[in-house]
């Protein structure tokens, strides 16, 4: 039951977290460098989505610093990564040795960490 519970308190939490960010002015969307549309899908990705798409990307030869290059491309990458279906295949791959080539079979955004490796960055 306590599990049920602290599941509950964080999903109130992030509820709270949404309206606050909904009811965002322009003027805090500006402080923070982010439109609120961003912001929420942020919000709404998995915790681990962040360190799954640097991971994979580095799997294709791909820095954190590349991915952040541009801010288009970064949104969405972690878009792709945060709503993905293949979270435990993904996190096996990552946990194996096997080639990158794999990862075109189940991974949203390996087209295009192909695309960046290969040198063709916009």
């Amino acid at each position: 039951m306590n599990k049920l519970r602290k599941i509950f308190e964080q999903w109130l939490e992030n509820q709270h977290d949404r309206d606050f960010v909904r009811n965002m002015n322009s003027l805090a969307e500006s402080d923070l460098g982010m439109a609120r549309d961003e912001m929420l899908t942020f919000m709404s990705n998995r915790p681990e989505t962040r360190a799954q798409l640097v991971e994979m990307a580095a799997r294709f030869g791909v820095s954190e610093a590349e991915i952040d290059a541009k801010r288009w491309r970064a949104l969405e990458l972690t878009k792709a990564c945060g709503h993905c279906s293949e979270t435990k295949v993904c996190q096996r791959f990552l946990h194996s040795d096997g080639p990158v080539s794999e990862a075109d079979t189940f991974c949203p955004n390996a087209g295009t960490f192909r695309e960046m490796s290969d040198g063709g960055k916009g």
